[in-house]
């Protein structure tokens, strides 16, 4: 019974290295939408220690600036999203695939091959835009002000991905 106690334990603990190692957390989940605000809205809860937690949207088109980037497996990469008037708005964290919440771009890209897919899988060229739902929280203990931005530097999550409202 002890052999059995000391395999199970040593199963648990190896899947356990495996998910920290791989960035996947199946406690994060994509999240309810959040209320759509305007980047000005946005700014102001950026340099507002009191928004963490605070879940919110921004409707947005997603951004590959540059086509040298590094895929690395099991991580997430750093999009950046633009509003339709094509003002920077911030970077987020996605996976690449073809699944919720997640985008794909072929090994070799440009802006126009990016597509993302929102919570229900539907997929959205690099021209439409989205509502991107998120949940604020801080990135350290003792927060800094950003000198360039003039805000605090947030950590984004359970980012979900629904398709815009129609204009």
């Amino acid at each position: 019974m002890k052999n059995i106690l000391q395999y199970a334990f040593g199963l648990v603990a190896i899947v356990a290295i495996i998910m920290w190692q791989t960035g996947y957390n199946p406690f994060a989940g994509s999240g309810k939408r959040g209320e759509i605000i305007t980047v000005t809205e946005f700014k102001k809860l950026k340099k507002d220690l009191a928004s963490a937690g605070k879940r919110v949207a921004l409707v947005a088109r997603g951004d590959i600036a540059n086509s040298n980037v590094t895929i690395v497996l099991g991580r997430p990469m750093s999009l950046s999203f633009m509003t339709p008037q094509a003002e920077y708005i911030d970077h987020f964290d996605l996976y690449r695939g073809d699944s919720k919440n997640e985008f794909f771009i072929p090994e070799k890209f440009t802006n126009k091959d990016l597509v993302l897919y929102d919570n229900d899988g539907k997929k959205h060229n690099y021209d439409e835009n989205v509502v991107i739902s998120f949940t604020m929280e801080k990135l350290n203990g003792n927060p800094q002000i950003n000198p360039r931005t003039g805000g605090y530097d947030w950590a984004y999550k359970q980012i979900r991905i629904d398709p815009a409202p129609a204009q």
